[in-house]
């Protein structure tokens, strides 16, 4: 069993996310779904997820910021935005991001 957690300020694109993890990835169990990066600081200190699904525009702070608040990222992340491809570049170069691929939502 993989564990993960949802972090995304849309409520609807969270519940979204899990509906097709749990129809389509039965082996990825959600333990929580966090809607701010507050939350979400507690909730992977908490439950210590594998995977955590993570939202990167967010009110208050970012995806990028939560991240640089976690003292040992012991998780693979897989980023959930909303955008176009010239976006994407952007992010990679302004926050010097080392991914393979972004997941849009």
């Amino acid at each position: 069993m993989i564990t993960a957690t949802i972090v995304d300020d849309e409520p609807y694109c969270c519940e979204a996310l899990a509906t097709l993890l749990e129809r389509y990835c039965p082996d990825v169990k959600i333990l929580d779904i966090c809607y701010s990066a507050a939350d979400a600081l507690q909730s992977i200190h908490d439950h210590k997820p594998q995977i955590l699904f993570l939202d990167i525009e967010m009110p208050h702070m970012n995806g990028f910021e939560l991240l640089q608040k976690i003292p040992s990222v012991n998780f693979s992340i897989i980023f959930t935005l909303l955008t176009v491809k010239s976006c994407k570049r952007q992010y990679k170069s302004q926050y010097n991001v080392c991914c393979t691929r972004f997941r849009s939502k």
